[in-house]
């Protein structure tokens, strides 16, 4: 991946991490967490520091944070229907952690800032059999297709 590369969302699929949990209960925390615990180890090991022990549920999805090459980073994982037909798909949108302010007037994280994460990432993606069909799209062509 190139440092100018805008493309800071991927989406893959895995057999190892199931996409439904095992209920109907919509008290059920959603599905994901095994995968981000799994990829927040994997970084862990290549120089990426997690903030907490384990990811944090949030709506619809697993957030983590943490820091790599001095920048602290948040990256959430979340299911979704992707394609056409859809088919079920693992969405990793990582972004620079963000105060209240900057979350509520700041810009959006431009793609050379998300760069050390980004690459981070998908060595890791690369590097682990089991994920397949790992694609990187723009926020944009993310925005299209989900």
């Amino acid at each position: 991946m190139a440092i100018n590369d805008e493309r800071t969302v991927a989406i893959l699929q895995s057999d190892r991490f199931p996409y439904r949990n095992s209920g109907d209960d919509p008290k059920e925390s959603p599905p994901g967490r095994d995968l981000a615990v799994f990829l927040m180890h994997e970084m862990s090991t290549r120089g990426f520091a997690p903030t907490f022990a384990t990811p944090i549920q949030g709506e619809g999805g697993w957030h983590w944070d943490g820091d790599l090459d001095n920048k602290s980073f948040n990256l959430f994982v979340h299911w979704a229907w992707i394609g056409n037909p859809p088919r079920d798909c693992w969405v990793i949108q990582p972004d620079l952690r963000k105060g209240v302010l900057r979350t509520m007037f700041g810009k959006p994280a431009r793609p050379d800032e998300l760069a050390p994460i980004c690459e981070l990432l998908h060595s890791v993606l690369d590097h682990n059999a089991v994920f397949s069909s790992v694609q990187w799209l723009t926020d944009e062509e993310f925005r299209k297709v989900y």
